[in-house]
């Protein structure tokens, strides 16, 4: 028997999200669908004067922080600080959030983001992106001598030596939590917030930003434990699978029509299509 705690039964769990009560106003809240392992945070106050910021705004990134930015606005929170490495991405983001009238604060630098940030989501396009980034952010966080805590997200995919790395470095010191948070789906998913997130690190600093971006910026959390290698090694089994399953499907196509069945009609009957 498969343990619970193995990648396959995480896999197993992404497929769908557990039903659960309804909140008073007849809606499913995030908690009780099975959306967020974890309970509230003991401090709700607290965490409503969290200041978030999101760097990155890729194609994936710019729809989590217009999200995530639409969501501040509705729950009377600060507006969310936003910081990119390309102004051109930059741009587009500010168009996106102008035209729908979402506040928002362009960071100035790095060094503004770690001396005000509660916590700082990330969404970078490499390895390389997140060692730098996130190392300019600590060395910043240290000049600024902050009191409250701050919690790093990565929700980039990167392996899992880059993820140890980055956590030994952010926890080297009092009061920071690195949390290794890849996300699982293609931009129109990030745009409609229906993204998957896997998440590691230390517990409460999981739980704070669970509720703290679910169900605005992704649908559901999976708890991977506190090893944050964890995180990085089954977001890149995930991509293994995704890319297995179009080699076969492409090479079964290109069988299909070189062998004079025809694609098409294979996919009709395997898909039960007439």
């Amino acid at each position: 028997m498969t343990a619970p705690s193995s990648l396959h039964a995480h896999f197993q769990e992404a497929l769908q999200v557990h039903e659960g009560p309804s909140t008073p106003s007849g809606t499913m809240s995030p908690h009780t669908s099975g959306a967020i392992p974890f309970s509230r945070p003991a401090s709700p106050a607290a965490v409503l004067r969290d200041q978030l910021a999101f760097i990155g705004l890729g194609q994936i990134g710019r729809w989590c922080a217009l999200n995530l930015a639409r969501s501040l606005d509705e729950d009377g929170k600060p507006p969310l600080m936003v910081w990119n490495r390309g102004a051109e991405s930059l741009e587009l983001f500010k168009a996106h959030a102008d035209k729908e009238d979402i506040p928002y604060v362009v960071a100035d630098s790095l060094d503004q983001i770690a001396q005000r940030a509660d916590i700082v989501l990330a969404s970078l396009g490499s390895d390389k992106a997140s060692e730098e980034v996130f190392g300019e952010l600590f060395s910043a966080w240290d000049k600024a001598e902050r009191e409250k805590s701050t919690i790093f997200v990565d929700m980039s995919t990167v392996g899992p030596s880059t993820a140890d790395k980055l956590e030994r470095a952010c926890s080297s010191v009092p009061n920071r939590h690195f949390l290794s948070a890849p996300v699982f789906g293609p931009p129109p998913l990030a745009k409609s917030a229906g993204l998957i997130m896997a998440i590691a690190g230390q517990y409460h600093a999981k739980k704070r930003v669970s509720h703290a971006i679910c169900p605005a910026v992704v649908r559901k959390v999976m708890d991977l434990g506190s090893d944050v290698e964890r995180a990085a090694k089954f977001k890149l089994t995930g991509n293994a699978m995704v890319l297995g399953c179009m080699e076969l499907l492409a090479e079964t196509m290109t069988l299909a029509d070189q062998s004079g069945v025809g694609a098409e009609k294979v996919c009709c009957a395997v898909l039960g299509d007439e």
